[in-house]
């Protein structure tokens, strides 16, 4: 599935929808998070990669967190949703932002358990970067009222070490893209080396920009990722 193609033929459809619908049910609900314990470990990562195509991108996220409170809501949400597959547009309801963080989480787990069984370079880029779209998604910004003045490095440490998200996933999101190498195929903007640098780094801006700043971004850093993996990131994202 290449979604940033140009060929009509590729856009998010109706269909297309009811596909990653059925995936995402299986892959994010019924199958284990560890490929070890899966009796269909390829069909599962297939389905993780379609999900994946889709949430690399922010412009496809709205459609992506549709797709994850669907599979999750009770059943006559669902048939509200199957009927609306048959239009020529897809009539997505309202999502609710706080369960969509809970949401969330359960991809990216997936993301990073399975990252390491995939063998096709490209599903690796796109679990890579779709992870760190979702971290992004998930990140929660310093308090607004307590930045009458500029916080103190005790101020944003104790802020990072309480940052529950942070704390359990940026060091797994932060590696996930020394597993991603290069491919020539689509995502068209993740084919070279120099498109994965542009691309992470825009979304580490995305990031960066909801904590509130870089002063933010690097007080998460430093409490939970090791000083030698941010310098191999930084190293990464300043290459030319």
């Amino acid at each position: 599935m290449c979604l940033d193609s140009p060929d009509t033929r590729n856009t998010l459809t109706p269909g297309l929808v009811g596909l990653l619908v059925l995936g995402a049910g299986h892959a994010l609900l019924r199958a284990p998070v560890d490929a070890h314990d899966d009796v269909c470990p390829r069909a599962t990562e297939m389905q993780l990669s379609l999900l994946a195509r889709l949430a690399h991108r922010q412009d496809y996220w709205p459609h992506y967190l549709h797709i994850l409170h669907f599979i999750n809501a009770n059943q006559s949400v669902q048939n509200t949703f199957n009927a609306s597959l048959c239009s020529p547009t897809v009539d997505w309801p309202a999502v609710d932002i706080a369960a969509s963080v809970a949401l969330v989480q359960i991809a990216l787990e997936r993301w990073i358990v399975r990252a390491d069984s995939l063998t096709e370079a490209i599903d690796r880029r796109c679990y890579a970067l779709a992870c760190l779209q979702s971290l992004a998604y998930c990140a929660q910004p310093y308090p607004v009222e307590q930045i009458h003045n500029s916080p103190s490095e005790e101020q944003l440490e104790q802020w990072a070490l309480r940052d529950p998200i942070h704390s359990h996933w940026l060091e797994p999101v932060i590696t996930s893209p020394d597993h991603a190498p290069v491919y020539t195929e689509h995502p068209a903007a993740l084919a070279t080396d120099e498109g994965l640098r542009k691309t992470m780094l825009s979304a580490f801006s995305t990031w960066q920009s909801k904590l509130g700043g870089e002063q933010f971004a690097n007080a998460l850093l430093r409490s939970h990722v090791d000083p030698a993996l941010i310098g191999q990131l930084q190293a990464q994202l300043n290459r030319s």
